[in-house]
């Protein structure tokens, strides 16, 4: 079997205290690096995007319901991370479908820069 593509990336919690609120009906929404999100569509021939500073965006599982997105994003305008106040960027969701894993137990995942990622704890 031939590999074309391999990618480790890493999940991140907005703040640290969450890392102890993983339960797994009430699981915070963690978030992936904008590189590490951007390595995985470009192995699935899709663009990377991009972010201001301040700002992060979503990915959401197919199984989510619009109804879902709609109230997720409206009650998320902004976020509070350890590395300051996020803005929902003008592109606020993506639904491509780039497999199951940078999708936490919820429905969606948030994305945001390398540095808001590096200065708070993964999973």
């Amino acid at each position: 079997m031939e590999v074309l593509h391999d990618c480790t990336f890493s999940l991140y919690l907005p703040n640290r205290a969450d890392f102890h609120s993983r339960v797994k009906y009430d699981f915070p929404v963690a978030a992936i690096s904008l590189s590490d999100y951007n390595t995985i569509r470009e192995m699935l021939g899709y663009e990377p995007i991009s972010l201001a500073d301040g700002e992060f965006t979503t990915q959401w599982k197919a199984i989510a319901t619009e109804d879902e997105q709609k109230s997720f994003l409206q009650e998320h305008q902004q976020i509070q991370t350890d590395a300051g106040t996020l803005t929902l960027s003008a592109q606020p969701c993506y639904e491509e479908s780039i497999g199951r894993r940078p999708i936490t137990p919820t429905r969606m995942s948030s994305i945001y820069s390398q540095t808001v990622c590096v200065s708070n704890c993964s999973l």
